[in-house]
């Protein structure tokens, strides 16, 4: 009994040694179908992480490539390390994904495994994995970053403008595509917008130069731009007004309409930048013109210079007499070492003589030395400048001088004897500066004044009368001063008269009231 006992013992050893050996067989045959050596050796799991393809299920798991690095112990303590790409079947594996730790920004998420066993091959070595308790030590948690999706990403402008890069491209999830954006001349970037599609991001959207990432689908974005607008100061330097003037917008590369006023006494100079790069005058010494910037803000400004002014009295065309005096009259005082006289009539003049009319030294009265030579186009010319330095634009006249002196005849001639209440009548050789006219003489202050008249040319003759009587008396005087219209004095008119007031008396032979025959 006790050996069948020791018999059926050996069997079942035999019986388990068979089975052993037939499992031992049968792994071999896989390994050896697959060209691959076996390391038994357990590994205790230290970390690892995963990187799986697309399109890869955790529901699902079956056998692909994975990219994984392994950091583990071995039964001595050793560390023991392995990366590379690899085919990995979970065996009785249970994989959840927690929805709260997926971060969508970076494509990672977290995965909570447990599992028995992981195989891990590749074409040189098969290495088996035992866990235990080590995952719950290790708290669970596993790091595993997803091959990205594509996602086709659509890049536009407004028309103002291009992108590089542009068009449509793909891109993956979660990885930043650089974009830059370069407007069109005369505009600006302004802004990438979202047109269509979730889930995509810039890293700045006013910057021109930056990223997009798409996290959530296919997306078109779009790079705007708007004209560029600039701020042109216009402003003068105090002596005159522009137009427009104070702070206006301007676009880039159009040109605006700008006009310069000057106010009195000053002239327009030109236009001068004060601030600013890439402005541009159609023409800067012309008051009214045109300016275009093409470079950001700028100040302009109207610049006008002070014009020493002088008129002539008698005004440049005149007839003048050979004694005229001509005046110079100037808008601001003037430097007097600076005066310099031209044209024919310079060297007959005395130079001239300064006085003031509103400012010092603002007038000039120049006279003939002697007189004026006679003839017509008699040039004078006057160049003086300011106490500043201003110099007058050259004052040019010319005269035609008549150096014929007038005359003048009396009726009743002088020496005769005239009534209290008889008309005296002057007349002339040639027309008369009527505002020039001055009596003289004791008769003077019983005069009228006279009046003028025409008998040859205008303004040739001049009757006086008594206001009421001429007094009576031998010796009466009355002297007649008066200029020409060229300025030519009358040689004083000198009149003698005896009024005999006596009124004549008459008696009738025969009386008044006598018988007379017929």
């Amino acid at each position: 009994m006790r050996k069948i006992h020791e018999n059926m013992m050996i069997r079942c050893v035999f019986i388990v040694f068979i089975f052993i050996l037939l499992v031992a067989t049968l792994f071999c045959l896989i390994s050896c179908s697959s060209g691959v050596s076996v390391e038994e050796a357990d590994k205790v799991l230290t970390s690892f992480s995963i990187t799986w393809p697309d399109g890869f299920c955790f529901t699902c798991l079956t056998l692909v490539p994975f990219n994984i690095t392994v950091n583990a112990l071995d039964q001595n303590g050793e560390i023991f390390r392995w990366s590379g790409t690899v085919d990995i079947l979970l065996t009785n594996a249970n994989v959840t994904v927690d929805p709260e730790t997926v971060d969508v920004n970076d494509g990672t998420v977290q995965v909570g495994i447990v599992f028995d066993t992981i195989t891990m091959r590749d074409e040189e070595t098969r290495i088996k994995l035992r866990y235990g308790d080590v995952i719950t030590e290790l708290g669970s948690v596993l790091q595993i970053q997803k091959v990205l999706d594509t996602y086709l990403l659509t890049i536009t402008n407004d028309g103002n403008g291009t992108t590089n890069p542009s068009d449509e491209m793909q891109v993956e999830h979660g990885i930043a595509t650089d974009i830059e954006a370069t407007p069109d001349e005369t505009y600006s970037f302004v802004n990438w917008t979202i047109t269509s599609g979730t889930g995509a991001a810039f890293e700045d959207a006013y910057d021109a130069s930056t990223t997009v990432t798409l996290t959530d689908g296919d997306a078109t974005i779009q790079a705007n731009f708007s004209q560029n607008v600039y701020q042109l100061t216009i402003r003068d330097d105090g002596h005159g007004t522009t137009t427009p003037s104070g702070n206006i917008q301007v676009i880039e590369g159009v040109p605006t309409d700008i006009t310069a006023e000057p106010d009195e006494k000053y002239a327009f100079d030109n236009w001068s930048i004060e601030n600013g790069t890439g402005i541009s005058f159609d023409d800067a010494g012309s008051a009214e013109t045109m300016v275009v910037l093409t470079d950001g803000d700028a100040k302009i400004q109207a610049n006008f210079i002070f014009i020493v002014g002088a008129s002539a009295s008698p005004s440049a065309g005149s007839t003048i007499g050979a004694d005229t005096t001509v005046i110079i009259t100037f808008n601001t005082s003037m430097d007097t070492g600076t005066i310099a006289l031209g044209g024919d009539m310079a060297s007959e003049s005395d130079g001239g003589v300064w006085s003031e009319t509103t400012y010092p030294d603002d007038t000039l009265t120049i006279n003939p030395d002697s007189a004026w030579t006679g003839g017509s186009v008699r040039t004078l010319s006057v160049d003086c400048d300011d106490l500043v330095g201003n110099s007058l634009s050259t004052l040019h006249v010319s005269y035609t001088v008549d150096a014929t002196l007038p005359s003048a005849v009396a009726s009743p001639e002088s020496g005769s004897t005239i009534s209290e209440s008889a008309s005296i009548v002057i007349t002339f050789s040639e027309s008369m500066d009527t505002g020039t006219l001055v009596f003289g003489g004791d008769m003077a202050s019983e005069s009228d004044g006279g009046v003028w008249s025409e008998t040859t040319y205008t303004d040739d003759t001049l009757t006086i009368n008594p206001s009421i009587a001429w007094t009576d008396g031998s010796g009466r005087t009355l002297s007649v001063d008066c200029e020409d219209l060229a300025g030519n004095s009358l040689l004083t008119l000198n009149l003698s008269y005896t009024v005999d007031v006596t009124l004549p008396t008459a008696v009738a032979s025969p009386v008044s009231g006598s018988w007379i025959s017929g």
